[in-house]
């Protein structure tokens, strides 16, 4: 085990020390790399604001997340820390990571109250997740981008005690500027894709001095420690502590089952064998959509819940529906009441999704899909389903978490493209807790043995959850080597 673009940007000179040319022993090539990045990473982020903002637009409010991205985080954030009180800021991207990093920020502040924490996501979805587990006491900001005043004016303004980059975010100008100022950087639940991998090897001269400057690497499994050393990262630097998706995973409780039951008879799925196609991308609704067709000939009770992995896409996959001549049902369309066999139940669906729906069955009548055009509601959803499918894993490499599903001891079904999630996706093989199939012909083979074979189903799904159990600890080890730097006499 491995042990105006002037206010926008601000001054970027900070003297003789800071300059392009002036690293010391830094080769050429990644002198040249350094400087290129650090002098037009902001000013190449100016060109992309408009789109950026009308991004922002799309999916809600967007003036916290067009500010804080300068660097603009508000200075409440740092001033809330007690006195003798550490400040961690911790960063993740988007849904899965943040879900992560709340588990991770609850877990710490009941082992060592004395923390503070700042957690940042790039994607609005993201921050919603987080603001909805998190205490009000946990700021919840939007991550500056990588340019040297946006970072220098963020830290500036924050002043935190360590910086926890989650899985994948190596940031260069974020990592300097940290460690210029003596604040520990360390990496959380890191994971590095072979794609990455690739074009970090190709600009190993810059990266190997560059991530030197981490003080922690704590990653997944052992290609992330390999990977690392490779690219210079020093062995006492790495730490192998499995992944915290493990113990982030949310295992569903008679609440969210009758959440979920209540959507599914609210959409009419009412004693049906359903397949859920979780986190997918562009193509691969339209694949399920006719595997299920076909299936239904066999099993007319049948039914699918799409659950696209960016919302924004939905009215595009709503007119390819369109042109497939499929009906569906939208998830913000159904209303839900409450029944007196349980919590919440189904009543009917909104006059929306009536309409949408028959928009689609003027061309030809088609057992209607559900799609989920809402967030945060994935595990929930899961929780009652026959069977789980993967997204982004057949016409879309990297893969999706297959973790919610399994929490919920569901049957999980991915495709042959899960790079992202190597380590769970062989932690889950090893124990015969999850199908992995090779494309969409095998999948709908796969599908079919499972809808003849209830036992299998069954006994799938409780491979599923006990392999879960199984692979938590990662947060245990995680907090315990970060309280040692935390510990380390500070050097600032």
């Amino acid at each position: 085990m491995f042990t105006s673009a002037h206010i926008l940007m601000g001054n970027s000179n900070r003297g003789e020390e800071e300059g392009c040319w002036t690293k010391g022993a830094l080769p050429w090539r990644a002198r040249l790399l350094r400087c290129a990045y650090r002098r037009l990473f902001g000013l190449g982020y100016i060109f992309y604001l408009p789109k950026y903002v009308l991004r922002l637009r799309r999916r809600g409010p967007w003036r916290d997340g067009f500010v804080h991205r300068l660097g603009w985080v508000p200075r409440s954030a740092g001033e809330r820390r007690t006195e003798g009180g550490r400040l961690i800021w911790i960063h993740a991207v988007s849904v899965g990571e943040a879900a992560a990093a709340t588990a991770l920020i609850a877990r710490w502040a009941e082992r060592h109250p004395d923390r503070q924490f700042l957690l940042s996501t790039t994607t609005n979805t993201g921050r919603k997740v987080a603001l909805e587990r998190l205490d009000e006491a946990v700021p919840v900001v939007y991550f500056p981008a990588d340019a040297p005043s946006f970072v220098r004016r963020a830290l500036s303004r924050i002043q935190p005690d360590m910086l926890c980059l989650f899985e994948s975010e190596l940031w260069p100008t974020w990592i300097e500027e940290c460690h210029l100022r003596g604040i520990p950087v360390c990496t959380v639940n890191g994971r590095m894709s072979p794609s990455a991998w690739k074009g970090y090897w190709k600009n190993r001269d810059f990266f190997s001095w560059n991530l030197n400057m981490l003080t922690l690497v704590i990653g997944q499994g052992e290609d992330y420690g390999a990977r690392m050393m490779q690219l210079g990262v020093a062995a006492e630097k790495v730490r192998l502590a499995g992944s915290m998706k493990f113990d982030s995973a949310v295992v569903p409780d008679r609440a969210d089952m009758a959440f979920a039951k209540a959507c599914y008879r609210a959409a009419g799925f009412r004693d049906a064998t359903i397949v859920l196609a979780a986190s997918t991308h562009e193509g691969e609704e339209l694949m399920l959509v006719q595997l299920v067709r076909r299936l239904q000939r066999d099993f007319p009770e049948l039914r699918l819940v799409l659950v696209p992995r960016h919302i924004e896409r939905v009215p595009k996959l709503l007119d390819q529906l369109l042109d497939e001549k499929q009906s569906w049902l939208l998830r913000s369309g159904l209303k839900l009441q409450r029944e007196q066999e349980g919590p919440e139940a189904a009543a009917a669906s909104t006059s929306s999704s009536e309409r949408s729906s028959d928009r689609a069955r003027k061309g030809r009548a088609s057992i209607p899909v559900l799609i989920v055009d809402t967030t945060g509601e994935l595990g929930r959803l899961s929780s009652v389903v026959d069977i789980v499918v993967v997204g982004k894993s057949f016409l879309a490499h990297g893969g999706q978490n297959p973790l919610e599903g399994a929490a919920a001891g569901r049957p999980v079904v991915v495709g042959p493209h899960m790079e992202n999630f190597t380590d769970i996706v062989e932690f889950l093989l090893q124990r015969k807790a999850i199908v992995q199939v090779s494309g969409g012909q095998e999948l709908e083979k796969t599908i079919r043995g499972l809808l003849d074979n209830p036992r299998m189903r069954q006994l799938l799904g409780q491979r599923a959850r006990d392999a879960v159990k199984a692979g938590c600890g990662a947060m245990e080890r995680t907090i315990d080597w970060l309280e040692e730097v935390l510990s380390a006499p500070v050097g600032r």
